[in-house]
This record gives C-alpha cells, structure tokens and sequence, in this order.
C-alpha cells in the first residue's frame, strides 16, 4: 500500500509504541487520528507528528466505553467515510498471579485488550477500504505465557482474532496481521533506577542483548501495513527472544 495521502486510526496513540507508530505513519504521508486517555501524553504525541510534517486528529476515548467505539470511527474516517490502515494497539495490564485477580479485574483487562480491539475493528471494518489494512499490537508474552493471567489469556486471543478476521476480509484485499513485540523500552516497565533493573536483565536474556526502540516497533508496523500479501501473520519484534 503507498501510504501517501491514506487515514489512520489508532488506538492508544499517546505514548510508547502508539505514538511512534503515529509519527511513523505521518512521517509517511497518513493523516493519523489516534485515541488517547491522558491530555498531556496527548499533546506530546500531537507535537512529534506537527514535528515530523503530519497532521492528526486527537480523540479522548475510555476503551471501555462500547457508545463512543462508533463516534470515533466516524471522526476518523472524515467526510468521505472512508479509512485505510487501523492499527489496534490500546491495552491495558495488571499485577498478580490467579489468586490475586479479581473477576471483576480480569472482566476489565480482558475488555479493553480484546473486547475494544474487536468493537473498533468491527466498526472499522464498515469504512475500511477496499486494499486496506488492520493490524494488532500482541505481545510475545502471549507466545510464551509469561505475565498476568488476564493480559496473556487476552493477547493470545488476539492471535486468533486477526487470523480469523484475515480469512473473512480477504476478498476485500484488505491485510490483518499482528505484531508481537518483546521488550521495548518504554514507560511499560516503569521509572528508573527499576527500568535500568530491566534493561540490564534484558540484556542477559534477549540475544540481540537489549530492549527494541518504539521506533522499530513502528518500523515494522509499517513494513506490515504496506505489504499488500502478508495477512494472517504474526510478527515478533523481540531481538531473537522468540523464534519463528
């Protein structure tokens, strides 16, 4: 897909790996409307992509909020109604082992990382043209069951969804594919000095020997979202950690 002149939409674009694939794609020519819960974070996202030459649309948005899914695809898809890319990305997570998480916790971590990404892929999905692209942000965690419960169990299910949904829309020549990062080094794993803790782990871990960049995340979001014959894939972006 040349991505010159297209729309986006991304959820949870104001900060880590949204926010440098927002900027990647405005660097490329996409007019970008991203979602977002905190003002602040907003305005930063805002003026990285001013900064790289793009234009965007900022639109608060609680993902657990089924009532606003549509005024947002609507927003984004301007007045022609029409998106190209959809990038799913907005998640949420929690700590604790089985015994910790309540039914009420895993009831809202299991919405906003799989319920949201399916209601905002459905309802893209109504203005998302022909040629278009979905693409899910997973998580290798979901690969190798590592983390909470309720964030794993909702990740890994996002492996299926992009696959099935890759199969329905087909035919439409529209690509849906996740990617699965491993360690990036963003706010996720927290302030130093207890992220300097988990660069250095990562470090005698990965055999790359360090944390990605949101930048190359966003690289490969993008090399996915162009090829126009990669669908149904997942994508792991974690230094050799995972192997495929």
């Amino acid at each position: 897909m040349e991505l010159e002149g297209r729309k986006a939409l991304v959820t949870g674009g104001s900060r880590g790996i949204g926010r440098a694939i927002c900027v990647a794609l405005a660097a490329a020519g996409v007019s970008v409307t991203f979602t977002y819960r905190d003002a602040a974070a907003a305005e930063e996202t805002r003026a990285a992509i001013e900064s790289a030459g793009g234009k965007c649309l900022p639109l608060e948005a609680e993902m657990r909020d089924r009532n606003r899914t549509p005024d947002v695809v609507k927003a984004a898809s301007g007045d022609d109604g029409r998106l190209d890319i959809l990038v799913l990305n907005a998640g949420t997570t929690g700590p604790g082992t089985h015994r910790d998480i309540s039914l009420d916790e895993w009831d809202r971590v299991i919405d906003v990382n799989l319920g949201a990404a399916f209601r905002y892929a459905k309802a893209g999905l109504e203005c998302l043209a022909d040629g278009g692209s979905i693409l899910f942000i997973g998580t290798t965690a979901a690969l190798q069951g590592v983390g909470p419960a309720h964030y794993v169990t909702a990740k890994a299910a996002l492996l299926g969804l992009s696959r099935a949904l890759a199969r329905e829309v087909a035919a439409r020549k529209i690509t849906v594919n996740i990617l699965t990062p491993g360690f990036v080094d963003t706010a996720f794993h927290g302030p130093s000095p207890f992220r300097d803790i988990v660069r250095h782990e990562v470090s005698l871990r990965v055999p790359l020997g360090r944390m990605a960049t949101p930048g190359e995340v966003a690289e490969a979001a993008l090399a996915l979202i162009r090829n126009p014959y990669i669908t149904g894939s997942s994508l792991a972006v974690a230094g050799g950690a995972v192997m495929t």
